[in-house]
C-alpha cells in the first residue's frame, strides 16, 4: 500500500516538492545561459555575423506582444517569417542556432522580468527547471526538431517567454476556450453531461487554460509527471484568477486504450480523480495519427482493422480543482 501525505492547505505544499526523477527547479541559474551562448558561438563560427546582421534584442520585440487569450500559436507566423528571412542567406543550421540563442538570451534575462510576468511564486521553479533542459540543448548546438519555425520550438519559446508554464508531464496554456462545436452536433449523454458541466459547475465556455504535450518532457509523460501538473493547477489559477478551468484533447484519452495501452490509463485516471468530465470529440487523422506513429503494437491493430484512433476531450473546472487540492497526495 503506498503511503500518502495529508494536505491542509494550498499553501503547505508546493507543487515542485512533490519529486520527479531529473527535477532542477531548485538548481541555479547563475552564469549557465551565458556560458550556454558561448558554447553555441564555439560551434557556429558564423553565428556572430548573424548576431551582428539581426540583433537578438532587435528580433525579441517581435514576440513582447502577446495575446493571452489566444494561446501560444500566435508564435507561429512571425517564427515563420524568422526563417524566410535568415535561412536563404545564411542556411539551415546557422538559423537554427539563431532560434537557439534568441532561447539563451531570454533565459537569461528571466530574473528581470520574472517579476513583470506576474506568475504564482509557486511556479517559478518549474521555469528554472526547463531552463536549464533548453540551455543544454542551446551548448550542444540543438537538433534540426528546433528549428525556430516548428511547433517544438514554439513551445520553447512561449516557455522562455513565461507563456506556456511548464508543469510536470504537461504544458499548461492559459490562451483557451470549451469548442462550443462539440456541444452542437447531435446530443448524446456525454456531450449534454459536458454541457450542463461547462455552464453549471465551470461558469461559461472560456476562457479555460489548455494542456500541451511537449517532446522534451516525455520523460515525465507517467503517473508522476501528471500528478505534478495536477499540483501546479491551483498556482495557475492564482496567477490566471479569470480562468474557468482547464481542458485538454488527444487520442490518448479514448476509453479503449484501457484495454489496447493499460500503461496509458493514468491520462483518464488522474483527471478523473480531479473531476474532470471526458466527451467524445471524434476520429483522429487515421495512419498519421500519433496512436499510431507511436506505437507499433496500435499500428498493427489499425492494419488489421481492430483499432481506429478517436479523439476524446475532458474538461475540469478551477472549483473542482481547488476542492481537491487539499486531498491526499501520494509519495
Amino acid at each position: 500500500m503506498k503511503n500518502h501525505v495529508t494536505l491542509t492547505s494550498p499553501a503547505e505544499v508546493a507543487p515542485h516538492s512533490y519529486p520527479l526523477p531529473g527535477w532542477r527547479g531548485a538548481e541555479s541559474l547563475d552564469g549557465k545561459a551565458d556560458a550556454a551562448l558561448r558554447a553555441l558561438r564555439d560551434k557556429s563560427p558564423g553565428l556572430s555575423r548573424v548576431l551582428n546582421d539581426h540583433p537578438l534584442a532587435q528580433t525579441l520585440t517581435s514576440f513582447r506582444t502577446y495575446d493571452a487569450l489566444t494561446g501560444y500559436s500566435q508564435l507561429r507566423p512571425p517564427l515563420g517569417q524568422l526563417c524566410a528571412t535568415l535561412v536563404p542567406r545564411y542556411g539551415e543550421q546557422l538559423t537554427l542556432r539563431y532560434g537557439l540563442a534568441l532561447l539563451a538570451a531570454l533565459i537569461e534575462d528571466h530574473p528581470a522580468r520574472w517579476p513583470g510576468s506576474r506568475l504564482d511564486a509557486q511556479l517559478e521553479p518549474c521555469f528554472i527547471d526547463s531552463y536549464h533542459r533548453i540551455l543544454t540543448a542551446v551548448a550542444r548546438g540543438g537538433a534540426t526538431s528546433l528549428m525556430p519555425d516548428t511547433d517544438a520550438f514554439a513551445k520553447e519559446l512561449a516557455i522562455c517567454l513565461h507563456r506556456l508554464i511548464p508543469a510536470g508531464g504537461q504544458l499548461v496554456d492559459p490562451g483557451g476556450a470549451f469548442p462550443r462545436r462539440l456541444l452542437i452536433r447531435r446530443p448524446t449523454r456525454d456531450t449534454l453531461a459536458a454541457a450542463r458541466y461547462v455552464l453549471l459547475n465551470a461558469g461559461g465556455f472560456t476562457p479555460f487554460a489548455i494542456f500541451h504535450t511537449s517532446l522534451f518532457q516525455r520523460h515525465w509523460f507517467t503517473p508522476a509527471g501528471w500528478e505534478f501538473t495536477f499540483r501546479c493547477l491551483p498556482a495557475v489559477f492564482r496567477s490566471y484568477p479569470h480562468l474557468k478551468g482547464l481542458l485538454a484533447s488527444s487520442w490518448f484519452y479514448d476509453p479503449l486504450m484501457r484495454e489496447i495501452s493499460p500503461e496509458l490509463n493514468f491520462v483518464r485516471e488522474i483527471p478523473q480523480r480531479w473531476g474532470a468530465v471526458f466527451v467524445y470529440v471524434g476520429p483522429e487523422p487515421g495512419a498519421n495519427s500519433d496512436a499510431l506513429l507511436l506505437s507499433k503494437y496500435r499500428r498493427e491493430l489499425f492494419e488489421a482493422g481492430k483499432y481506429t484512433p478517436r479523439k476524446y476531450a475532458f474538461v475540469v473546472s478551477k472549483k473542482d480543482v481547488l476542492a481537491r487540492d487539499s486531498w491526499s497526495l501520494p509519495e
